[in-house]
């Protein structure tokens, strides 16, 4: 489509009427009868004509009082219906003058003529008004055009074009909206107007600078994409849409504001996005698909799932070296995360699993709420922590440091190995697999309720330590061998098992003592004993439920 230009050119600039060159430009004189643009006498030098069309200009300055309203008509014979002169504008000719393009309220008259500006854009309307601009808007790479919304709102029906700024005034209200796809590649200031993107690519290499923290500065559709978000302002996340933002073909961006509500955000494109904003509250995921968001800030996504579809799409090198905790809201995916000498913590509602590779050489990581399966290869040289929440190791696990369980649930499948000490103070530890948690050096501490349950495998437990009666050993169709240390071991709490293939397995030249103390009980143990060395002892006990003496088996 050709488009002919009205251009709007900065002061420090030589004026020329040039880019008006292929069109007859006609000047309003304000001096007909009415103020219609359809009367011919309001229009010098026109011969009886109006500009109408792409070989016609309007110039308003001069003789014309700017900010004039006019009124134009598609009917012949009607005057007065509400239109827009948005498509032609103010043209300044005059080293003093303030160039302009004012937008009236109603529709833009529809000629195919594109605007181009680069001074200021700005309207007389009253706040919460609008205007139709049924044309391209060109802002040209040279131009930091001046938005005056002053309330009201601009709807640029075509789109928006051109690479250079626009730069919204404090002038709270108003707006642009923007529904076609006009490739514009600049950025927008946007002071405190209100951004409402209609089109998922209408501003797709477009960079936003959000500077008002009052909500809903950005709306969009369900799938938009913009280049880059920068700014210290608020981005409100919008319920049940995706926001893409990236694709900026390297070039790293910063975002110091605050990211909030439940909807989702995807990282696009090679570059790096720093989130440094101190509050957010976002619960929706965040979906690394390119490059990586550095997390700037300890809230940066401590209430968002966050999914790694890249590797080391999630950057917590801000935090290695104080080793502190870095909070997540929930974490899935394919990708390599490495969060070195921090502490990673899982602390969301979300139900998810990450089958990427999680190392953490001398990290810590700590389970505080929601469900997370790690089904990847996971290496944590510190410690692991469960406050709450079940936490699921499915995968390879190789831990050198303490375990502690103190609520919750931990999972334990796959192939693990744990080198180091096992503490559950509450909560439960749930084993299914046939590894040895602890290793043959560990231990396996029993405190203040915490329960062990073993899941149809067969387990090896060489040191255990249980301090409470209140707590519980549960073999659920699965084999439990205790001793092979040689260590005497006490077990004051209940002992159970159910299935067919249920086993408690004596080994090593100590003493298993059960229920010797507190009166406590060897109970509904329905499996089979086998005493391979050393000593089974149930003291003082009792014994109840399904349990068969018979089934002990001494080979010792």
């Amino acid at each position: 489509m050709k488009h002919n230009a009205i251009t709007f050119i900065l002061a420090v600039f030589s004026v020329t009427l040039a880019p008006l060159s292929a069109a007859t430009l006609y000047q309003w004189s304000d001096n007909g009868s009415s103020n219609s643009w359809n009367d011919p006498s309001n229009w010098q030098n026109s011969n009886g004509n109006i500009p109408d069309g792409l070989a016609y200009g309007a110039n308003f300055n001069g003789s014309a009082t700017a900010g004039t309203r006019c009124f134009v008509t598609n009917q012949a014979g009607t005057v007065g219906l509400a239109r827009t002169l948005a498509s032609y504008g103010f043209y300044g000719t005059n080293s003093g003058d303030n160039w302009r393009i004012y937008a009236y309220q109603g529709e833009v008259a529809s000629t195919d003529v594109s605007v181009t500006v680069h001074g200021t854009l700005a309207s007389d309307l009253t706040g919460g008004a609008s205007a139709d601009l049924y044309h391209l808007l060109i802002i040209p790479s040279v131009a930091n055009v001046t938005w005056t919304s002053s309330g009201a709102n601009l709807n640029l029906r075509v789109g928006l074009s051109g690479s250079g700024t626009i730069t919204g005034d404090n002038t709270a209200g108003g707006g642009m909206s923007v529904y076609g796809q006009g490739g514009f590649s600049g950025t927008i200031n946007t002071g405190k107007n209100q951004i409402d993107i209609q089109n998922t690519l209408a501003l797709e290499n477009a960079t936003i600078n959000l500077q008002d923290t009052t909500a809903n500065r950005l709306v969009y559709v369900d799938g938009t994409k913009i280049k880059a978000i920068s700014g210290s302002g608020l981005l409100d996340l919008a319920a049940g849409k995706t926001l893409n933002v990236g694709d900026n073909n390297g070039t790293d961006f910063t975002f110091g504001g605050l990211l909030s509500g439940s909807g989702d955000l995807v990282k696009l494109g090679s570059a790096k996005w720093t989130l440094n904003g101190h509050t957010n509250t976002q619960t929706g995921k965040t979906i690394i698909n390119g490059g990586s968001i550095k997390v700037g800030n300890l809230s940066a996504v401590s209430h968002s799932e966050v999914v790694i579809n890249v590797n080391n799409g999630l950057d917590t090198s801000t935090f290695h070296l104080a080793g502190q905790t870095v909070p997540i809201g929930g974490l899935s995916g394919s990708g390599n995360l490495n969060f070195a000498y921090a502490t990673l913590k899982i602390d969301g509602t979300s139900s998810a699993s990450y089958t990427g590779t999680l190392s953490g050489t001398n990290g810590n990581l700590l389970m505080q709420s929601g469900s997370a399966n790690l089904a990847g290869a996971v290496t944590i040289g510190g410690n692991v922590t469960v406050e709450g929440g079940t936490l699921t190791l499915s995968g390879t696990t190789n831990h050198g440091g303490s375990t502690t369980i103190n609520g919750g649930n931990l999972v334990v499948s796959g192939t693990p190995a744990f080198s180091g000490p096992i503490t559950v103070n509450g909560g439960s530890l749930r084993i299914n697999t046939s590894n040895q948690i602890p290793s043959l050096l560990g231990t396996l501490n029993l405190n203040n309720g915490g329960n062990v349950v073993i899941n149809g495998a067969s387990h090896r437990i060489a040191r255990l330590v249980v301090s409470s009666t209140n707590n519980e050993i549960f073999v659920n169709n699965g084999e439990l061998i205790l001793g092979e240390n040689n260590d005497n071991i006490v077990i004051p709490c209940e002992l159970a098992g159910i299935g067919a293939n249920t086993v408690l397995r004596k080994q090593g030249a100590g003493t298993l003592f059960i229920a010797s103390t507190n009166n406590a009980q060897f109970g509904n143990f329905n499996g089979t004993v086998h005493v391979e060395a050393g000593v089974l002892s149930w003291g003082d006990g009792t014994l109840r439920g399904g349990f068969n003496p018979d089934n002990i088996v001494v080979s010792s």
